[in-house]
């Protein structure tokens, strides 16, 4: 049995990841254990595991209306008074500023 260091085995789980085979086929191939390769893998990654929560980020959605209408922004003690909804990138941008 050949005895490997963690650096040599993190370079076989990246060779097995990157060739698209399956672990059996991957042993196979490269005459290792299947067993041992993933007790291994699950040894050694478990021990650098850091959890990776991603949370998808809500999209606020703008209706515009159709006919014209005055439209307010008030911000604290600043009101802003439109008669006909600005573009929204230009407020986007505006009200960005303003905070």
């Amino acid at each position: 049995m050949i005895r490997r260091s963690k650096e040599q085995w993190l370079s076989l789980f990246q060779q097995h990841a990157d060739s698209g085979l399956s672990a059996a086929e991957f042993c196979k191939q490269h005459e290792l254990c299947d067993k041992h390769f993933s007790l291994r893998k699950k040894q050694l990654l478990a021990a650098n595991f850091i959890p990776v929560i991603v949370k998808p980020k809500k999209e606020k959605m703008i209706s515009i209306p159709e006919k014209k209408m005055s439209v307010q922004c008030r911000l604290d003690s600043c009101v802003l008074q439109f008669e006909s909804l600005p573009d929204v990138a230009w407020l986007s941008q505006l009200i960005k500023v303003l905070l």
